[in-house]
């Protein structure tokens, strides 16, 4: 009974951030996300990634990177933990504290997929990210939405809503 009502309530919350969302397509990197009614959508020409920032205080922020295949990932060669381990050594040396406190493998369409968070300290502010990364065989897609730490618990649901909405387009 216990898991009918969380189930109920996480598609409560689901419709709830999709109502506050509008979908934005980028035919030239080749995505669709939802993103949070009210951000901002900065794009640069000739670049693979765009940045949407949020209208109110918390500083949260998303950017969207389009990068080329990770053939090994695709193949199954290299696993999401020895990317990783991978990722995580550089960012070791970039942020304080760094913490990977989720990961979750899965799929979107017929790419691999990961949901990632993490926290760390950036510039001596405590911060919380969430990343969905997304392995085809035309390329390497890293969403990563960002916020102090502070407003985590009223961001992170609307994180993950719109990355799991995230889909694979035709490139133009």
């Amino acid at each position: 009974m216990k898991l009918v009502a969380i189930v109920i309530a996480f598609a409560a919350v689901q419709e709830k951030e999709r109502e506050k969302a509008a979908l934005y397509t980028d035919e030239a990197r080749g995505f669709s996300i939802p993103i949070p009614k009210g951000w901002s959508v900065t794009t640069s020409e000739g670049q693979n990634c765009l940045s949407m920032a949020a209208p109110d205080d918390s500083k949260a922020n998303v950017t969207v990177s389009r990068m080329a295949p990770i053939a090994d990932l695709v193949s199954g060669k290299m696993t999401w933990d020895d990317l990783v381990k991978t990722l995580k050594a550089g960012l070791v040396k970039t942020f304080e504290d760094y913490e990977v406190t989720r990961k979750e493998e899965g799929a979107c369409g017929a790419a691999k997929a990961m949901l990632l968070c993490a926290k760390f300290t950036a510039s001596g502010a405590k911060t919380r990210n969430l990343q969905y990364l997304v392995a085809d065989a035309a390329a390497f897609y890293v969403v990563t939405w960002t916020t102090p730490e502070k407003h985590w618990e009223t961001q992170k649901d609307g994180f993950e809503i719109c990355s799991r909405a995230f889909t694979l387009a035709v490139k133009k």
